[in-house]
C-alpha cells in the first residue's frame, strides 16, 4: 500500500530538498536574529568596508526623475578547506 504513495527521490528533487535544508539566512533580518548573527554582522561590515575601500559607489542626492536601484544582501557560507 505504501508503494503507491512513496516514490523514489530523483536527483533533481534531492538537490532541491538539500538546498532547502541550509542554515543560510534569506534576509538581513534573519541573519541578524539567527544563531550566527555575530559572524554575519562581521561579514556585512567587512563587505561594506571593502566596497568603500574600492570606491564602488558615491552617496548623492537623488534627482526627482530618477528611481534608484534596489539591492539586497545574499548570505552564503563558504566551505572550510581542510
Amino acid at each position: 500500500m505504501l508503494n503507491n504513495i512513496i516514490t523514489p527521490i530523483n536527483r533533481s528533487n534531492l538537490a532541491f530538498i538539500l538546498s532547502m535544508s541550509t542554515t543560510e539566512p534569506n534576509t538581513f533580518k534573519q541573519a541578524m536574529s539567527g544563531p550566527n548573527s555575530d559572524q554575519w554582522y562581521k561579514a556585512c561590515l567587512d563587505e561594506v568596508n571593502e566596497l568603500e575601500r574600492q570606491n564602488t559607489y558615491d552617496i548623492i542626492d537623488i534627482p526627482p526623475n530618477i528611481k534608484p536601484l534596489s539591492g539586497r544582501w545574499v548570505f552564503k557560507e563558504k566551505p572550510i578547506n581542510k
